[in-house]
């Protein structure tokens, strides 16, 4: 059997083919009519070349071709004598090759269009290439030139890869329906089951409409296309499966008759490989989102790739884009000369397969964001060449990772600063308890030894004092200072407690003091103070519960804090010394403020009472 193939141009495009099944000599029919030639002065100068010549002129239609002059080379190749070719036309000579390699449509378009247009013929015998033949058309004044050199071959078809493709199924189309298959069809059709069997309707190009794919079936048949290839999706809806096949369509007879062959290759697996990879691509470039990360590559030849997610990290803008250079490593203008000097240094040390880098930068984007990038990288041996290396490298965006634990470590200090204040602020309670717990025994021998004969006077006087001092320590508490008291909070809530316990509602309360955090060293000699002259007010100021107002003045000035408290009760004894106390409330308060290194004054006023405290501040 032999087979012929039509390639085009000089990239071996597929265009026609046929098969013939008889002697190589029987497609050429030498009995036709002959037709005047051109005198052509110059035949003799072709007879000696080692390439064939064909120089013919178009039919008065200008739909054939008549021969001229065929040189010896292609008379010998083609076993024809001059009288059997010259005059004749060459689609009644070279029917086959007329039609069904569509070469006379080729002679065509070199003529009349003036275009130089090259192709080769492969010639295969029971599936052996036998050779080839390059062949070149051109117009020159009026004739058209043929020539033909030929290339001889001894290798099996299915050794070359161009006819790889073409090794696969076959069938004809004709009147729309598959009237002729080849046994590697019949076997895609029926014995690994991919067809179930196939038709003319399966036929569904990718890309065109039903009626796309007929415009061309009829310009094919019609000669107005040369050609067509293209893919077809084919789903079987017995199997499940979908499969995918290249198809290459060209003009053919089949019993005398306009049809077309069609070449096919299964390329499932060839797409399925692509489906896989654009799909890794696309995980990969989700990955490289969520992750917030980019991958550079590059090899010792400087050819270098990121991932398209370091101009997202780098907040860059379309424009800043499309002006990055080729293998251009747009990182570094983001980052310190020492950072890239460190990584550039370390690249070219690196130890293949077994240092890794790793370094944690800040950078400011494109958008003047600051942000903190982690970068590791391992350089590898390229497994296509041993002797070459490249680098790979991960930037990962941690910014939110750091942050978040430059957030947490400030939390945490703020947590061991609190719980150092508390820890101080216990120490300092018990620091307290052990001094007021020293008071109150003090008070209590002093009670005892003003009140030897009453010593339910000392309990009650020993309780308010104690209760003086637990307010204190609330105010302590509820504001979370070790040493300071809001001293107008302080006594407030103190004042008001002593005249909610101990007066009968007779006396109204008038206060002024400041706003103002003071050390708790003075609140509590300050506290017991106006404790004491509190209840001597509530006790002794106002005879049988009548109405009478209790002023508190606390102030300060640039050096000295000043205490008067004064109501208009009936006043102090007439013979009482401060200076010299006979009483216990007035030992107690000269006491603490001799503590306070303060002066105590008596103001002694028209009415009531007026006492007066002043001491310096530390």
């Amino acid at each position: 059997m032999i087979e012929i193939y039509l390639f085009l141009g000089n990239n071996l495009t597929y265009s026609a083919s046929f098969h013939y099944e008889k002697d190589g000599t029987d497609f050429l029919n030498l009995n036709t009519p002959s037709y005047p030639v051109k005198d052509l002065p110059y035949n003799g100068l072709f007879e000696d070349l080692d390439y064939g010549v064909s120089i013919l002129h178009p039919t008065s239609d200008g739909e054939d071709f008549i021969y001229d002059l065929m040189s010896e080379y292609l008379r010998n190749h083609f076993h024809v004598s001059n009288e059997e070719v010259i005059g004749h036309k060459y689609s009644e000579v070279f029917y086959l090759f007329a039609h069904n390699l569509r070469i006379l449509d080729l002679m065509k378009k070199a003529y009349f269009d003036n275009e130089r247009i090259d192709y080769k013929h492969a010639i295969f015998v029971d599936g052996e290439l036998k050779y080839t033949l390059d062949n070149t058309l051109l117009r020159e004044d009026d004739l058209l030139i043929l020539t033909s050199i030929m290339t001889s071959a001894a290798v099996n078809k299915f050794d070359l890869d161009i006819f790889n493709e073409y090794t696969q199924g076959s069938f004809i189309i004709q009147n729309k329906k598959i009237v002729c298959k080849n046994s590697a069809f019949n076997l895609m059709e029926h014995d690994n089951g991919s067809l179930r069997p196939f038709t003319f309707k399966d036929i569904k190009f990718e890309g065109l409409t039903y009626n796309e794919w007929l415009n061309i079936y009829d310009k094919i048949l019609s000669c107005d296309l040369l050609n067509y290839n293209g893919s077809v999706r084919y789903s079987n809806y017995i199997t499940g499966d979908t499969t995918y096949y290249d198809m290459y369509l060209s003009f053919t007879l089949f019993e005398n008759k306009a049809a077309i062959k069609v070449n096919l290759t299964d390329v499932t697996n060839f797409r399925q490989e692509e489906t896989n990879v654009r799909r890794l691509e696309e995980h990969l470039y989700n990955v490289n989102v969520l992750n917030k990360c980019a991958i550079l590559r590059s090899n010792s030849k400087g050819n270098l790739y990121w991932t398209p997610e370091i101009y997202n990290l780098l907040e860059m803008s379309i424009d800043e884009i499309s002006r990055v250079k080729d293998n251009e490593n747009v990182l570094d203008r983001y980052v310190s000369e020492n950072e890239r000097k460190k990584f550039y240094d370390w690249a070219k040390n690196a130890k293949t397969d077994d240092d890794v880098y790793k370094s944690q930068f800040k950078v400011v984007t494109s958008k003047n964001h600051t942000k903190y990038f982690y970068v590791s990288a391992i350089v590898k041996h390229d497994d296509a060449d041993y002797n070459s290396t490249y680098l790979v490298s991960l930037v990962r965006d941690i910014t939110d990772t750091y942050v978040g634990e430059l957030e947490l470590k400030e939390k945490n200090k703020q947590l061991l600063d609190l719980l150092e204040d508390k820890k101080m602020l216990l120490r300092e309670v018990h620091h307290r308890v052990k001094n007021n717990l020293q008071i109150i025994l003090s008070y209590l021998c002093l009670d005892l030894h003003f009140n030897r004969d009453n010593p339910n006077v000392t309990i009650h006087n020993t309780r308010d004092r104690i209760n003086s001092m637990a307010l204190m320590y609330n105010k302590t508490l509820k504001y979370n200072a070790v040493d300071l008291i809001n001293i107008h909070d302080f006594l407030k809530s103190l004042v008001s407690k002593l005249i909610e316990v101990y007066s009968y509602g007779n006396i109204k309360v008038n206060l002024n003091v400041l706003d103002k955090g003071l050390d708790i060293d003075i609140v509590t000699p300050l506290g017991l103070i106006i404790n004491e002259l509190v209840l001597n007010t509530i006790k002794y100021a106002f005879p049988d519960n009548c109405e009478g107002e209790l002023n508190i003045l606390f102030t300060n000035d640039e050096n000295n804090y000043k205490l008067v408290i004064s109501d208009n009760g009936i006043g102090l004894p007439e013979d009482l010394n401060i200076t010299n106390p006979s009483t216990l409330g007035m030992v107690i308060v000269q006491t603490l403020t001799q503590q306070l290194e303060g002066s105590f004054t008596n103001l002694k006023p028209s009415n009531g009472m007026a006492l007066q405290i002043i001491f310096p501040k530390k």
